[in-house]
């Protein structure tokens, strides 16, 4: 560094531009052998590191249409949706939930399972290289030992041509084992559980002197470091079709990975729709079942009535007076219909056992509403806790905080009950009344009469709820036939042509950035350290 030193100003503070770029042009030797290294260490990562690939894979989320709205209460549709009860069965699909869904550790940890990936069987020869396909030995454990994994495992084995394995078993924070077999299969016994070395029997040829590291991990970190490696992003805000990429050296396990993954969220969500509806049919069947009863005591005490007074054929003697009441009567047989229907709903959302089970669709869907109402979003509140329990636990504030909404959007679903209730009561109250005066002016109408209407009018609604049951029964049945896969797969796992490691060009502007800067820094370094030294000679 004499050269930079004698051509500096006498002020070492500043230097001009010139003369630091002739003084390091006179170092051309240093950053020579800068260069030299540079290609070195491009060439070993041009060569060491695998080529590595992105795989991609494209799918639609689907909107649940749900049930079509067949009740048929005529004018109660708009009376219940003034007061929030209506509800289609369709709703709009959060892409922000569904990503997390996707990346969710319960459902990692499922398609790592069906890929048998908790086994890291490492390449020999090779840094960190996972094989994916052709390996030459197999390890197996059930799912009970997988869960008592509690951290690291390193197997090593080593066969000799006799066939005979040695094993070491290395588990962090944990104790060391080895273990001796005269040939495989060998079963390993450890604390954690039996795990089963052996050939792969897909592996074209039998292998003798070969030594090959395998590790394995829980089945929740391998989820969590899964879930960095994937991309998952939405094209745009207005769309509903999801990207979903991944980086592997391993193609084809790149495009498993991706299919597995679709395939395993499209099976759990069929799994949470089934289960809302088969909640639903039961439902509907404890009704029918109730609805069967009242409507045999109903026949059973109309055909006593008939026995008693000896009336065979009642309807001749009461036409006249009926031919005036029917408009009258069909509305309060209306009315009734309604007002049953609320009394099933007011008593299933008010039953404490149902607080947190999804309001069926019997009682949110009604003829010519549309989705909005409190019942609706209540029911989309419940299946988001229903989705975040798979993912979170119980007493996680997230959870705690959609506990909070449900219960505050459940006390909403039953005051919408209770008004839509209150509001049936009083238009039946009104119609009783109107029918009331009606027989006060036909004056001579025998109480035989009024009594057989009665009864022939409670046989007519539970006849006409028994239907609305059935119907909606066999809707439900329907929609179970016909259910379609959540997400659509718009592109399968594929392979992008372009490879993103190693790259030249990341390899060339690292031998650029080396050559140009480490002998700068060096240079530098070593002249300060110099000046440091002169500096000590002379306070000595």
């Amino acid at each position: 560094m004499d050269t930079l030193k004698n051509t500096a100003p006498a002020d070492s503070e500043t230097l001009g531009l010139k003369t630091i770029i002739v003084g390091y042009v006179r170092k051309w030797r240093v950053f020579a052998v800068a260069a030299f290294i540079s290609l070195i260490l491009a060439v070993l990562y041009l060569v060491l590191v695998p080529s590595t690939y992105e795989v991609m894979a494209r799918i639609q989320l689907q909107e649940d249409e749900g049930t079509s709205a067949s009740f048929g209460l005529g004018e109660a549709a708009g009376l219940m949706r003034s007061f929030g009860l209506g509800g289609g069965g369709g709703g709009s699909v959060s892409i922000d939930d569904e990503r997390v869904i996707l990346a969710s550790n319960e459902l990692l940890r499922e398609v790592i399972k069906k890929l048998d990936m908790q086994v890291a069987y490492m390449k020999p020869n090779a840094i960190l290289y996972k094989m994916y396909e052709d390996v030459p030995l197999s390890l197996t454990f059930n799912e009970e030992t997988s869960a008592n994994i509690p951290n690291k495992m390193t197997f090593k084995a080593a066969i000799d041509e006799a066939g005979r394995a040695k094993v070491s078993v290395k588990i962090r924070e944990g104790k060391n084992y080895s273990f001796e077999y005269d040939a495989l299969p060998a079963v390993i016994r450890l604390p954690q559980g039996d795990f089963t070395l052996d050939y792969n029997k897909e592996y074209p040829e039998k292998v003798t002197s070969y030594k090959m590291k395998m590790i394995v991990n829980p089945l929740s970190w391998i989820a969590e470091e899964l879930e960095k490696q994937l991309l998952i992003e939405d094209i745009s805000k207005s769309s509903n079709i999801i990207q979903i990429s991944f980086q592997d050296y391993e193609k084809q396990r790149g495009t498993d990975l991706l299919n597995t993954l679709v395939s395993v969220y499209n099976k759990q969500y069929e799994e949470v729709k089934l289960h809302k509806s088969n909640k639903s049919i039961l439902f509907v069947e404890e009704r029918i079942n109730n609805m069967l009863k009242d409507l045999y005591d109903t026949e059973q005490a109309l055909e006593e009535f008939k026995q008693k007074n000896k009336v065979t054929d009642p309807e001749h003697d009461l036409q006249f007076n009926v031919a005036q009441m029917q408009e009258l009567q069909t509305k309060i047989i209306d009315a009734e219909t309604q007002s049953y229907i609320i009394d099933l709903m007011d008593d299933f959302v008010k039953d404490p056992a149902n607080k947190y089970s999804v309001v069926p669709m019997l009682l949110s869907t009604q003829a010519g509403e549309t989705g909005g109402g409190s019942i609706s979003l209540y029911n989309q509140k419940l299946m988001e806790r229903t989705q975040l329990l798979k993912s979170s636990r119980g007493e996680s504030p997230l959870v705690l905080l959609v506990n909070e909404q449900a219960d505050q959007l459940h006390e909403g679903v039953v005051q919408s009950v209770a008004n839509a209730k209150g509001a049936f009561r009083q238009t039946l109250a009104d119609l009783k009344d109107k029918e009331k005066r009606l027989f006060g002016k036909m004056g001579q109408v025998p109480t035989l009469e009024k009594e057989y209407v009665n009864f022939k009018r409670q046989q007519e609604i539970n006849q006409g709820v028994y239907l609305l049951l059935l119907q909606k029964k066999e809707e439900i049945a329907m929609t179970i036939g016909e259910m379609q896969e959540h997400a659509r797969i718009v592109d399968k796992a594929f392979i992008k042509q372009k490879r993103v490691a190693p790259r030249t060009l990341y390899a060339g502007l690292g031998m650029i950035v080396f050559t140009l800067l480490i002998p700068v820094i060096w240079l530098f370094c070593k002249e300060q350290t110099l000046a440091l030294l002169e500096e000590y000679r002379k306070s000595a």
